[in-house]
């Protein structure tokens, strides 16, 4: 088990030694160097802003274009400043200040002959004195305050770098700091030998938006220095959030406008991530390799199909990935006290691609691994093309009557394709699985697009895939097996609770039918008898003195289908039909009386908590004989 102790992956910026693995496996190495020549040669005062998300790689490249420039032959020195290690130890409107006092304090610090110079020296001092006299003035308490300590207003600093601030008298104050900065830069310059020096300011985008804006409006001051030059890492979407949150724009013409203004202003070279070529299938089967001293051929082939339909190709996003599913696998190992087979793993990885992307999805495939099973469910998520086309689109309310019709299409498809193994087994159990993915789907398109739907099915068709390692076309005994208890192993680690998973709710009345409560179960004895009959009870009252007798219904214990069918007066509907024509009897008895609420109404509500049973002269609520029906259900699988 030597190889299986090796976990975790540090979410670390690329150090030195490690610039080979990002030239070959995110390309950046061309990038670097040609960022690093034009650093070299470029005239100065020039900002270049690193663009990109969250993860994507800005500070590993900004590591290498600074390594990349010592090959250059261009004497340059770089000064890093880390914005959100600063914003971390300091109230956040301070962090213009730390920033200035801490880029100063670096170029002082510079060990070297004849460094600092008197010049210099004088300097570092007005600079010093004038930042701490202008935070004073902006605060609007004394010099000797401020000196001692305290809090800055990082908003009214920036409005008095802007000349905004009608309490300061010194009207130069400010641009004696800028003249002092550049004095600073230009005798390091001299006293160096240094050509160019060069700031890097690292994550912008872990800022409030409010607040890098802030920061970035200071820096402005501070950009147009000879000799400097300024290197940005930001995500734009930042920029334009929190020039939205500073200036509480409406008119979203007029603010795009605004924010492409600014960026331009600060930023003479816009440079973008080349995110899209990244290697990411690369960067996810070494790292793989190097965390359990293997890659099995199954990874190395569908390695980037499963970045492409999960979590896509950000560095930081696979590094977590790979986390998730090493804390995965020595959760089975230990449970299991047994190495993982490659087949193991490669069903632990989509599995992980699945609830990293889709937490929900994962959830309700390990909520149904009684009944329908967890092989149903991953068919029905194979085919959400179909059931969207033919089931919820066709049925919109999903408890109406011509769902059963999409449902009985849905199967027919499926007899003819490359799951016909798998769903003649149990054709109910199936059907049972289609409209908890129909009811998934419903979710879904009202809160995200199509393309996730997509993805679902191919990330579905790649478990199944990575499950069926004998290439039957079905899930056999052992290997739904192994799937069941590594699912009720992990789900402990979704983020998602399993009430949030419809689980109990409508999709309960569909997993057990009126024809599983009448077939005989592991003692023999159906739970409902074809002489019961169903009496509606509102558990709230709200039917007291409306009906002179409950209204009844007969149910159906011949369809097998995905819902429960009754007969009610006279006529064949779903139990969930029957039931709102009770609740809107009740509202007309009593006008004006919000009795029932918007989700009882369309029967996105327990259904069976409304009915009881009666037979052999007793009434037994519905919902224990459903919960009695999947307890044996457990038992038989």
């Amino acid at each position: 088990m030597a190889d299986e102790t090796r976990v975790g992956l540090p979410d670390l910026p690329l150090k030195p030694e490690d610039m080979t693995e990002a030239e070959r496996i995110l390309g950046l190495g061309d990038h670097a160097q040609a960022l690093a020549r034009f650093i070299a040669v470029c005239r100065t005062p020039m900002t270049i802003g690193i663009q990109g998300g969250w993860g994507t790689g800005k500070t590993s490249l900004m590591r290498m274009v600074e390594q990349s420039l010592k090959k250059e032959g261009v004497k340059t020195h770089g000064i890093w400043f880390n914005t959100w290690q600063y914003s971390q130890f300091s109230q956040e409107g301070r962090l213009a200040y730390s920033m200035l006092m801490n880029l100063t304090r670096k170029l002082r610090g510079v060990e070297t002959k004849g460094w600092p110079t008197e010049r210099a020296r004088s300097a570092f001092k007005r600079f010093a004195v004038g930042l701490l006299k202008a935070s004073a003035l902006v605060a609007g308490t004394a010099l000797g305050t401020r000196l001692a300590g305290g809090d800055f207003d990082g908003e009214k600093l920036l409005d008095a770098f802007q000349g905004e601030d009608e309490r300061l008298d010194d009207a130069i104050l400010f641009e004696r700091l800028r003249d002092d900065f550049a004095e600073i830069v230009r005798q390091f310059k001299e006293a160096t030998k240094c050509e160019k020096v060069v700031f890097y300011v690292d994550d912008l985008d872990r800022l409030q938006p409010a607040r890098a804006i802030e920061l970035l409006e200071v820096m402005k001051n501070f950009l147009d220095v000879d000799g400097a030059i300024f290197v940005l890492a930001i995500d734009y979407d930042v920029v334009v959030r929190g020039l939205q949150e500073r200036k509480g724009y409406e008119d979203a013409g007029h603010m795009a406008e605004e924010c492409k203004s600014f960026f331009d202003k600060l930023i003479q070279v816009p440079y973008r991530m080349p995110t899209a070529s990244y290697k990411a299938d690369r960067f996810l089967c070494e790292h793989f390799k190097d965390l359990h001293g293997r890659l099995p051929e199954f990874v190395d082939k569908n390695a980037k199909a499963l970045l492409d339909v999960s979590i896509g190709n950000n560095p930081r996003s696979i590094k977590r990935l790979l986390n998730l599913h090493s804390l995965l696998r020595n959760l089975v190992v230990i449970k299991k006290t047994k190495k993982l087979a490659d087949a193991q793993l490669n069903q632990l990885l989509v599995l992980t691609c699945i609830q990293m992307a889709y937490v929900r999805v994962y959830s309700l495939i390990a909520a149904n691994c009684v009944y329908p099973g967890p092989e149903y469910v991953l068919v029905a998520f194979a085919m959400v093309d179909d059931i969207q086309r033919d089931l919820v689109s066709a049925a919109g309310d999903l408890n109406e009557l011509n769902a059963e019709d999409a449902i009985e299409g849905i199967i027919r498809k499926v007899r003819q394709g490359e799951f016909k193994d798998v769903v003649k087994a149990n054709e109910g159990a199936f059907a049972d699985a289609v409209r908890l993915v129909a009811n998934e789907i419903v979710h879904i398109r009202s809160a995200q697009s199509g393309r996730h739907l997509r993805n679902m099915s191919v990330l579905a068709k790649l478990l199944f895939k990575a499950i069926d390692t004998n290439n039957n076309k079905t899930i056999d005994e052992n290997e739904r097996k192994w799937l069941e208890e590594v699912l009720d192993l992990a789900k402990s680690t979704s983020v998602v609770q399993e009430e949030d998973i419809d689980t109990s709710a409508a999709s309960r009345t569909a997993r057990v039918n009126f024809y599983h409560l009448c077939a005989p179960g592991t003692d023999g004895r159906p739970l409902l008898s074809t002489d019961s009959v169903l009496l509606f009870r509102d558990p709230k009252g709200r039917d007291e003195g409306v009906f002179k007798a409950a209204p009844m219904a007969k149910p159906d214990v011949e369809h097998k289908g995905a819902f429960m069918k009754v007969t009610f007066e006279g006529s064949p509907q779903t139990l969930s039909t029957a039931t709102r024509e009770i609740f809107r009897r009740i509202q007309n008895e009593k006008p004006g009386a919000e009795l029932f609420g918007t989700a009882e109404k369309q029967g996105t509500v327990p259904m069976i908590q409304y009915w009881v049973v009666e037979r052999e002269g007793r009434q037994v609520p519905l919902s224990e004989l459903v919960d009695q029906c999947r307890g044996r259900m457990s038992l038989q699988s």
